[in-house]
């Protein structure tokens, strides 16, 4: 049986290898006629990328990877847009939001605007407290009127932490109240809900002066996290539409009667927590 004669076109494949050699995006890569196809193969993923916009609109064969050759060896990589979602996802399972809407979890500094001095100054406090919190754990006490903004500032900075590592727990206080309240008779999910709001990394807890206060509430629930987290160093930021002064004063007057060494201590102990004041305007 004669064997096929097989003409090798020697001008072609060094054409086809000139090529490939000319593209700047291969300019640091040693290609030769064994590896050629590999390099085909990425610059050819290179350009779908190139006009990507968005991970819906990837048109790979594998959604989100791109091929890279590493040691003359085909490998399928995440690119920029799947590393963004898979980054957003990981730092969503971070950040929980108690009571609060979905979408506050979508806040961003990127968003936040900077239309007046006080929220521009609020704004450069949030940055600075976000680049030392490793080195200066005490958190941020936000106060203003309803509606200027304290929630979604609170929820921004929760996104850039997350991003830093930490996780953190953002409530609405009224409404926490009152599950801590409805969970008094079933002792284990009471601590279980205590010992979370004790040990998380950041604690953000929003709309602070606005719940029905008890003794109970102050000196049994709020008091030892508050004691809690101070000893150990976690950090602790709360939104009011009180000022620091006035919060004071709330702490010392419950439905049940005054006690004003009590409220004040507590209250002393929360400002100690939160390392600047900060009152946000329109």
């Amino acid at each position: 049986m004669q064997k096929a004669n097989i003409k090798i076109d020697r001008k072609a494949i060094d054409s086809y290898l000139e090529s490939l050699r000319k593209d700047p995006r291969l300019k640091n890569y040693l290609i030769d006629e064994h590896n050629a196809n590999l390099y085909e193969q990425m610059i050819n993923s290179m350009s779908h990328c190139d006009k990507c916009k968005s991970l819906s609109e990837c048109p790979n064969n594998i959604k989100g990877y791109k091929k890279v050759v590493e040691n003359n060896s085909l490998k399928m990589c995440a690119c920029k847009y799947l590393k963004s979602s898979i980054e957003l996802e990981n730092a969503n399972l971070k950040f929980k939001t108690l009571f609060l809407p979905e979408n506050v979890i979508n806040a961003t500094l990127d968003n936040y605007y900077l239309t007046s001095e006080s929220r521009k100054k609020a704004y450069q406090d949030a940055t600075n407290f976000i680049s030392n919190i490793d080195s200066n754990p005490r958190g941020l006490y936000l106060y203003g009127e309803f509606g200027v903004g304290k929630t979604f500032l609170l929820a921004a900075i929760a996104n850039e932490l997350t991003k830093k590592g930490k996780n953190v727990i953002l409530a609405y206080f009224p409404d926490l109240v009152r599950t801590i309240k409805n969970a008094f008779e079933t002792p284990s999910k009471l601590e279980e809900i205590i010992n979370e709001l004790k040990t998380v990394d950041v604690l953000m807890l929003d709309d602070v002066g606005s719940e029905n206060l008890t003794p109970w509430l102050r000196d049994e629930i709020l008091g030892p996290i508050l004691n809690y987290r101070y000893m150990a160093h976690n950090t602790l930021c709360v939104s009011s539409n009180l000022s620091p002064q006035q919060y004071i004063s709330h702490l010392s007057h419950t439905s049940q009667g005054d006690d004003t060494v009590k409220g004040t201590r507590i209250a002393q102990r929360l400002l100690k927590l939160t390392d600047k004041a900060i009152q946000v305007k329109d």
